[in-house]
């Protein structure tokens, strides 16, 4: 899978895709009408859901219930959890993370690390995680 993480307006993701015990580097941070998304789970339904979100949002929200995404607003640093059905349940909390390496990362954050040092702490330990770390800040 993967480990997406938020932090004060900084959205952080590993570049690992995993298919059959194969690793593969992919981008799985976007940017769309002033947002910047994080998908986590399937692949596929991760960037169908990222075109879906640049598309207007007209059709159903194709995220399955396995893939989910972190939406932050570029300019205001907010932050969202997306899942299935399509609902976005705003972040109140001053960290989030998601992915098969979200638990490492919660660790990570409470000891103080920022995004980018979460998801490296995530990469050492979880085997879904890896190949680097993309950054989106916001304004």
């Amino acid at each position: 899978m993967t480990t997406i993480v938020y932090r004060s307006g900084v959205l952080a993701a590993d570049r690992q895709a995993t298919s059959g015990g194969i690793r593969n580097k992919c981008t799985k941070l976007f940017r769309a009408n002033g947002y910047a998304i994080g998908v986590s789970g399937g692949l596929a339904f991760g960037l169908a859901f990222v075109r879906w979100f640049k598309g207007g949002r007209d059709s159903p929200c194709p995220l399955d219930e396995d893939t989910y995404a972190l939406v932050m607003d570029i300019e205001t640093g907010e932050c969202e959890q997306w899942e299935s059905p399509g609902i976005g349940i705003p972040i109140e909390q001053e960290y989030e993370s998601i992915g098969t390496g979200a638990s490492v990362a919660y660790g990570a954050l409470t000891m103080g690390a920022d995004a980018r040092q979460a998801v490296k702490v995530a990469s050492k330990w979880d085997v879904y995680t890896g190949l680097g770390v993309q950054v989106i800040k916001a304004k």
